[in-house]
């Protein structure tokens, strides 16, 4: 025994390999990565009546796919978020999937908040001991955090963008989100992992040349990945390269044209613009109008996008119109968003013709001329009479 222990110390002193230690045993959860079968859903109390089936399961021979939303009431997300489930679940309930939100607050709360007013149409598992929570977040710092389990069981896409959630739906429910998207799925990820590395460290010595070549790479590895061209855009901002922005701006028009949630994650960094002028309104209104065909008209969320940029455009009439849609074909308006949004429009066309210079009976400054009709201040100025100009009714 002694001369074992002996040969084996020699053979570790000459670099011979040994056999590899085995890891220590964890009692933490280990992550769920794309393509595995989540753990098991388990919950203390359900609220708002049992799922018809739950992930790893079927019904009726039917297999489902599931998006579980793992929040809380006192995230300021939760509202907005769970709305936008509201309608996941009036339009995909029908074909086979199983929306569900996981919370572990009391269940008062959660079920005085379910009853409404308006009543939640949502099924809501009370996570007691938080064990399925920190299960499925394992490895996950963010929250709230939403999980998208394809027919298989599998894992198909993990985030807190909702719009990215309903996009992962749709594909599923039309079959183009299969294993083989999802490996793909994993392998850019990897990829996209490693190059956001490289560009921290090009970024903490200084080296924006290399940032934006960075940048590039990730484009072209995800083209449709809106965070990227966001970053692109703040460097050359920042770099004062204005003029380069509109050719940023239309290669993610053309990457995101046919995905809901890029169009929806454009508009987004467009508002974020540090300056307002670094915004493309005309780009904004083409992808708010293309965000609403590519939702068949029926997203209550695309239709206040597109009333939001007819609004910062002065569109009011146009605005309304849209936010009118969107009042209409809301499911669930918890805080009465929509309502409120449609009457400030409508408040803001009230004021712009109160307050246009074109009518006489306001907007005139003291003891100044009233403007004329139709008529711009530099058109105004062009007009006065000097000597030898004569005054033009």
């Amino acid at each position: 025994m002694i001369r074992l222990w002996m040969l084996l110390s020699i053979a570790s002193l000459y670099g011979q390999p040994d056999e590899p230690p085995e890891p220590p045993e964890s009692d933490e959860p280990r992550p769920v990565a794309l393509g595995d079968a989540p753990p098991p859903l388990k919950v203390g109390e359900w609220i708002n009546g049992r799922p018809p089936a739950l992930p790893g399961s079927a019904i009726d021979g039917q297999e489902r796919a599931f998006l579980v939303y793992f929040g809380s009431p006192a995230e300021d997300a939760w509202l907005d978020d769970v709305a936008r489930l509201a309608q996941i679940h009036a339009a995909f309930t029908a074909r086979g999937v199983v929306v569900l939100v996981v919370s572990n607050d009391e269940p008062h709360v959660l079920a005085g908040f379910a009853q409404g007013p308006p009543r939640v149409p949502l099924i809501i598992g009370h996570d007691s001991d938080n064990s399925t929570t920190e299960a499925w977040m394992a490895g996950i710092d963010e929250f709230p955090w939403t999980c998208v389990i394809d027919r298989g069981g599998r894992l198909a896409w993990a985030g807190k963008s909702i719009w990215e959630a309903r996009d992962a739906i749709a594909d599923i429910v039309a079959d183009k989100l299969d294993a083989a998207a999802i490996r793909k799925a994993v392998e850019t990820a990897k990829q996209i992992e490693m190059l956001d590395g490289m560009m921290a460290n090009a970024r903490r010595q200084g080296d924006p040349k290399t940032v934006l070549n960075l940048l590039d790479k990730v484009i072209a590895a995800d083209p449709t990945r809106a965070d990227s061209y966001e970053q692109k855009r703040r460097w050359l901002i920042r770099l004062g390269r204005i003029e380069a922005l509109t050719e940023v701006n239309e290669a993610m028009r053309a990457a995101c044209w046919d995905r809901p949630a890029a169009l929806h994650a454009l508009l987004e960094s467009q508002w974020r613009s540090p300056q307002p002028t670094a915004r493309d309104l005309r780009l904004m209104a083409r992808c708010a109008c293309r965000l609403v065909e590519l939702t068949d008209g029926d997203d209550p969320f695309a239709w206040a996008e597109l009333a939001r940029v007819r609004g910062e455009l002065g569109q009011f009439d146009a605005a309304i119109d849209a936010q009118q849609r969107a009042v209409d074909l809301i499911k669930l308006d918890i805080d009465e968003a929509m309502s409120q949004s449609l009457e400030y429009y409508r408040r803001l066309k009230a004021a712009a013709a109160e307050i246009d210079p074109r009518n006489p009976a306001v907007g005139r400054p003291p003891n100044g001329p009233t403007p004329a009709s139709n008529e711009s201040p530099t058109s105004r100025a062009a007009r006065e009479p000097g000597p030898d100009k004569p005054l033009i009714d």
